[in-house]
């Protein structure tokens, strides 16, 4: 994976750390990326659980690609860290001496909002990873697009929380452990509730939709969106099965769980059927099936409102 270049080319604002030191180079708005350089945590005290199940997943992660450094966490502090414009979660670290850079992504999470939140997003991300002694900790194994997923480790937290905790972020079910998802949807919630980052301001409404709404939600096809509403009713074939918000199929918004994923989402200790006339929460990326559709693969991907 190369690095990217950092030169001064118009358009994009490569932001680089070195050492402690973040300078930014090439912003083609300025103004977006101007903020105040963050306060103190605010997520509070980490959760103990969570750091438990984070050292386990990091070395299961490390005994599945062994390599000269693999039991040295100290081999992903950064040296030099390299996020694109319109900061998705993604950033490429390069360290001091051989070997290739590397490409990480923000496990547990997904960055949304206007060029304004990711930029935010972004300067706190560089700003923690440029603290001494904050640590990249792997935890999976690299994907199609050269990335691993990782929590950062500062010194009294973990970023991927502080993210949620300030409203920058949407809890993103994937490969974070399953007792972190539940904490760090804790903190999303606290910051939605307080209007925190984007839940302050007007782009919310393209991220929290209403399910009897189904063309807002078909509008953000491809995007990662949080929808709440009530189950009306319930649908089954051979592969799937559909929790239905409205009575128009192909119209309606639904969540589908593929059957091969369905013992795992009911490990909640809630059966698919029980969700019928239950309002809940669904996370997920907005997909065209009929109508507008998020499919749920585990139980941190929907929430029991009531």
């Amino acid at each position: 994976m190369p690095l990217p270049n950092t030169g001064s080319a118009p358009g994009l604002p490569w932001p680089r750390l070195a050492g402690a030191a973040l300078t930014v180079l090439a912003l083609a708005e300025p103004k977006v990326w101007a903020q105040e350089r963050p306060a103190g945590l605010q997520a509070g005290p980490p959760d103990r659980a969570c750091i438990a199940a984070l050292g386990s997943a990091a070395k299961a992660a490390r005994a599945r690609s062994p390599g000269p450094d693999a039991d040295d966490p100290k081999t992903h502090s950064p040296a030099a860290v390299f996020a694109p414009d319109g900061f998705d979660g993604s950033w490429t670290v390069g360290r001091s001496g051989a070997g290739e850079p590397e490409g990480f992504r923000l496990a547990g999470l997904e960055i949304v909002g206007d060029a304004a939140s990711r930029g935010q997003a972004w300067v706190l991300v560089a700003d923690l990873l440029s603290t001494p002694g904050s640590e990249i900790v792997p935890l999976g194994p690299i994907d199609r697009w050269g990335r691993r997923p990782a929590v950062v480790r500062v010194s009294d937290g973990v970023l991927n929380a502080e993210l949620t905790a300030r409203g920058l972020a949407l809890t993103r079910p994937d490969d974070a452990p399953a007792v972190c998802l539940r904490w760090w949807l804790k903190l999303e919630e606290r910051a939605r509730r307080d209007g925190r980052g984007l839940w302050g301001r007007p782009e919310a409404a393209a991220v929290a939709l209403p399910s009897d709404e189904p063309g807002r939600i078909l509008s953000q096809e491809g995007r990662f969106v949080v929808v709440e509403g009530r189950v009306r009713g319930l649908g089954e074939t051979k592969s799937r099965v559909y929790l239905n918000f409205g009575t128009v199929r192909g119209e309606d918004f639904a969540i589908v769980i593929q059957k091969r994923n369905l013992r795992r989402v009911e490990a909640s200790g809630m059966r698919w059927t029980s969700w019928e006339g239950r309002r809940v929460r669904v996370r997920g990326t907005v997909v065209r099936t009929v109508g507008p559709a998020i499919e749920v693969e585990s139980p941190d991907g929907i929430e029991r409102l009531d």
